[in-house]
């Protein structure tokens, strides 16, 4: 009797079926990935709710921490198995922490050495040059009524296009704004000019201008106490980045690296 139930293939194939599915159900328990919260980790957690909330977590506080550290963990593990950290986005920013890992804790430069650093580099830390003066501005150079210079020279009435609505006169304004509002070409010929005498007229993006220079003052050096904080800022950043392509080419050798031919 038992032979022949034995023997049976219907039977043969339900127990061997069973068989597949706990053996499945065992490997696929055995082989989970694992996510383990150490209590050490539980603690770090915990130290991070308190620096940010003020006060420590209470119990249900902390069953929340872990319950949100491992749905990231797995949020986390299923976007590399998308291959997600192939994201530009995501480049970027491991990139960037890889960076910052290797970055080496750099001492703030002596005196000596910021000196140096801005004399480099003198303009980027020099207070550009500025202007105030008076204007009759016209639209076109067509506009301008005949002997306006002398008129203004003999100390005649200001007149300027009413659809230009420039201030008159114009405050003490830096350089590099004069030239982005009329123009390099406008900038540097009233730079030029004469003090307290009325010239012209120049061509500007706004029109044709007669110009009477009322302030000019010549781009200056800055205070060092001015511009140390800048200074330390991209000594200590240069320092860094040297430190980093420093440690980059010496791995560099480890992998094949493959670059377009110039053209």
């Amino acid at each position: 009797m038992l032979r022949s139930i034995v023997r049976e293939p219907l039977l043969l194939f339900i127990i061997a079926g069973g068989l597949l599915v706990i053996a499945q159900r065992v490997y696929v328990r055995v082989s989970r990935p694992v996510i383990e919260v150490t209590p050490e980790w539980a603690e770090t957690l915990a130290r991070d709710f308190e620096v940010k909330s003020g006060h420590p977590p209470n119990s249900a506080e902390r069953r929340e921490l872990l319950r949100d550290y491992v749905e990231n963990e797995i949020l986390f593990r299923e976007a590399r198995k998308q291959g997600m950290d192939e994201d530009p986005r995501v480049r970027r920013l491991m990139i960037l922490v890889q960076r910052e890992k290797m970055e080496p804790v750099v001492p703030d430069p002596s005196d000596a050495e910021l000196e140096k650093m801005r004399q480099s580099e003198p303009e980027a830390f020099h207070f550009p040059a500025e202007i105030s003066f008076e204007h009759a501005s016209f639209m076109t150079a067509a506009e301008i009524p005949e002997g306006q210079l002398e008129a203004l020279r003999a100390g005649g009435k200001l007149v300027s296009a009413a659809a230009m609505r420039l201030p008159n006169p114009l405050p003490k304004t830096w350089m590099p704004q004069i030239e982005k509002l009329f123009g390099k070409e406008f900038a540097a010929a009233i730079s030029q000019c004469k003090p307290g005498e009325w010239s012209g007229p120049f061509k500007s993006s706004y029109g044709a201008h007669f110009v009477k220079v009322l302030e000019y003052q010549p781009s200056r050096e800055m205070p060092m106490s001015q511009v140390r904080s800048a200074l330390v800022s991209r000594w200590i950043n240069d320092r860094k980045k040297a430190a980093v392509t420093e440690k980059v080419t010496e791995l560099a050798p480890a992998y094949r690296i493959s670059l377009p031919q110039e053209p």
